[in-house]
């Protein structure tokens, strides 16, 4: 558990610093009240863990990161059908639907494991008690072995690259 939270603070530190940016590809002009629905969706046979986000709270991390969704949604475009969840057991991704005045303006789908640090910064800083302890550690424990993979992916293609030059 230690390990997972400085896992947290580390990737906290590195996002209130700017060293992970995104750029903003798209801005809309639409005023009122924005909101964001947050869902995981977790294929358990129970009803996936949901809540929302006040897009005028006065909690500077959640204000950080509502930004930081905003722009990661925005550069992943829009279209009328959002990116489908994979086809797996247990975690498969977060689904955030911006809303304007109740009325939804973006859905955009993270599928597991595509934005490792924006879905842990998600379920860690915003969920509270909508995601059980057990929920919480399963998606962990799903992120935890993606960004494992991702480490030995980087590591492999440095050897392989290594491996050519030396020939």
């Amino acid at each position: 558990m230690a390990d997972l939270r400085m896992f947290a603070c580390l990737i906290f530190a590195f996002f209130c610093t700017g060293i992970v940016t995104v750029p903003v590809k798209h801005t809309h002009g639409v005023s009122g009240t924005d909101t964001y629905k947050i869902r995981v969706s977790i294929s358990s046979g129970k009803v996936d863990p949901q809540w929302t986000l006040d897009g005028n709270t006065s909690n500077p991390d959640i204000k950080t990161l509502i930004k930081y969704i905003t722009n990661v949604g925005h550069s992943m475009g829009h279209s009328e059908t959002p990116k489908a969840f994979p086809d797996v057991s247990g975690y498969r991704g977060i689904e955030i639907d911006h809303m304007v005045d109740g009325k939804s303006q973006h859905v955009w789908v993270i599928p597991r494991c595509e934005l490792i640090k924006l879905e842990y910064l998600l379920m860690n800083l915003t969920a509270g008690n909508d995601m059980s302890a057990e929920q919480k550690s399963h998606a962990y424990g799903v992120l935890t072995k993606c960004m494992n993979a991702k480490k030995l992916d980087g590591k492999a293609s440095t050897n392989k690259t290594a491996e050519t030059h030396a020939v």
